[in-house]
């Protein structure tokens, strides 16, 4: 019964899917201050220029890393290798 718990999972089990559920929630909240960066940019920063374009250009660059963030969260929760280490990625 090595390398498992007395439960019947595998040991580390539940780390796994800590970080899934961590990286989905990064990506949600990443996706949310997209969407809120795109619709009204005034909401950050009033009628202000960026050294890398506007508010709302990095709106839609969160935009799109939450949604990759959350199917890497799904990947997690799938076991895909891939996955793992852009979460890893993410994390770091």
């Amino acid at each position: 019964m090595t390398g498992q718990s007395a439960y019947g999972q595998d040991q580390g089990e539940g780390w796994i899917t800590f970080a899934g559920i961590m990286i989905v929630v990064l990506g949600v909240l990443n996706l949310i201050w997209g969407i809120a960066a795109i619709g009204r940019s005034s909401f950050f920063v009033g009628s202000t220029k960026l050294v890398f374009d506007d508010v709302k250009t990095w709106g839609w660059i969160m935009l799109f890393v939450g949604i990759l963030q959350i199917l890497a969260g799904f990947g997690v929760f799938a076991r895909n290798q891939a996955a793992r280490w852009f979460g890893v990625a993410i994390a770091a």
